[in-house]
């Protein structure tokens, strides 16, 4: 999955930290409707490869649903679960049950392997 923008979402209720790309900007922004959809607008734009963010409880929902109506194709990945649905490896850092995990690192750890995506 090379080559492509990569999209990275940090997910909490009150709000959103979105990193473009592995190297790229990384801005806040509300976990709110008017926020996703403005979003959402930009991403269309840029054409993402792939969108992806951890589930957080349920906080994650919106922003799926207004992006998968954006037809923009979005993953949400339990942080719990390794490739193929093995455990994840708590020693590789990106792992741990009391720290939050940036959108940088869990997308660089999710775009290493290769997610299934479905478009609407």
């Amino acid at each position: 999955m090379a080559g492509g923008l990569y999209i990275g979402i940090d997910v909490s209720k009150d709000s959103l930290e979105v990193a473009f790309g592995c190297d790229g900007e990384v801005r806040q922004l509300a976990n709110r409707d008017h926020a996703i959809t403005a979003l959402a607008a930009e991403l269309k734009k840029l054409g993402p490869e792939l969108v992806v963010m951890e589930a957080s409880g349920g906080y994650e929902r919106m922003v799926t649903a207004l992006l998968w109506e954006a037809a923009l194709p979005v993953v949400v990945a339990n942080p719990a679960c390794g490739p193929c649905g093995q455990p994840a490896a708590t020693d590789s850092g990106l792992t741990n049950n009391t720290v939050t995990l940036p959108a940088t690192p869990l997308f660089k750890r999710l775009t290493s392997t290769s997610p299934r995506t479905r478009r609407g």
